[in-house]
């Protein structure tokens, strides 16, 4: 509606970002699948968003992004819907035999981008391509897979079922023949390091700044290892700056969020820090077990 008519001037999103409360409401849920009885109501099942078999989900999770800024899948999504990328593919977390998953009205289906299901292999997986483009082709280790046409006016998504085996998967957009946009994931490496990243190398030398540490568990070539939860993150901060807080994306992980240490959430935690009033230094440290440590060095002026 807002491309088709001049004075509709944008969408509002709930829930651009995930809160704490009203817990589970965008968390996918896996049931038994059995045949519904006769006098079932539209709904049902529903319920299991609002039980006490909800805990220890504490956060709604229905936001485009996960409580420490990382990107969800409806963001992938929404990226191609506002034509600010033109092609994104996800694929759905495999689903357990006799279990069927549900989806609330403000949730989202179980995907990911990544290629890397141990444990999967010849196991058939649902891959969504979004585009706008006419024509897609999904290959896998160099071999078309298979092809779809998208409509565009009533759906940007072309759906593939997709034999599990590792190596590259690459999702082709065509428009009139011609190749528009392509996408690749890969499988990734064993994990063997963690890797900080900053979001600003110098911040402020006041109370009132602070600097967010990504820490990702990455392979031999740097790839996020997808499947990394529960990895023991712990952090060493000295110099002109204290730890702050520290966080992941889990809907389910209670932990403190001042304590020196983090599990990572698909690969990824948070540590943030605040710096002291007087220029210098923040050395911060993070070790985890088997996994090679990283030291990132952020300045305060």
């Amino acid at each position: 509606m807002v491309e088709k008519f001049p004075y509709a001037i944008g969408n509002f999103s709930w829930v651009v970002m995930d809160y704490l409360g009203e817990a589970g409401v965008g968390v996918a849920r896996l049931i038994p699948d059995v045949p519904k009885k006769p006098d079932a109501k539209k709904g049902d099942g529903m319920g299991a968003f609002f039980s006490r078999n909800s805990w220890p989900i504490f956060n709604d999770y229905q936001g485009d992004i996960d409580l420490i800024g990382s990107m969800k899948p409806r963001y992938s999504y929404q990226l191609v819907v506002w034509r600010k990328s033109p092609v994104e593919m996800l694929v759905h977390r495999p689903i357990p035999a006799g279990m069927k998953e549900i989806v609330s009205q403000w949730g989202w289906p179980d995907e990911l981008k990544s290629w890397s299901w141990p444990g999967h292999e010849k196991e058939k997986l649902q891959v969504h391509v979004y585009t706008r483009s006419k024509l897609v082709k999904l290959e896998l280790n160099g071999k078309v897979i298979g092809e779809q046409a998208v409509d565009g006016e009533n759906s940007i998504t072309a759906t593939f079922e997709v034999p599990y085996e590792s190596g590259t998967l690459v999702a082709r957009c065509y428009d009139n023949g011609k190749e528009t946009a392509s996408q690749k994931i890969k499988t990734v490496g064993a994990p063997v390091a963690i890797r900080l990243t900053a979001d600003r190398s110098v911040i402020r030398a006041s109370r009132n700044d602070l600097a967010y540490i990504k820490t990702e568990v990455v392979d031999a070539d740097g790839n996020v290892i997808p499947y990394a939860d529960e990895v023991k993150v712990k952090y060493e901060i000295s110099g002109q700056g204290k730890l702050a807080g520290v966080g992941n994306g889990s809907p389910t992980d209670l932990a403190s969020f001042q304590q020196p240490e983090r599990k990572t959430f698909m690969g990824v935690c948070l540590a943030i820090v605040r710096p002291e009033t007087t220029p210098g230094k923040i050395n911060i440290r993070a070790t985890a077990e088997g996994l090679k440590a990283f030291n990132l060095e952020v300045t305060v002026k």
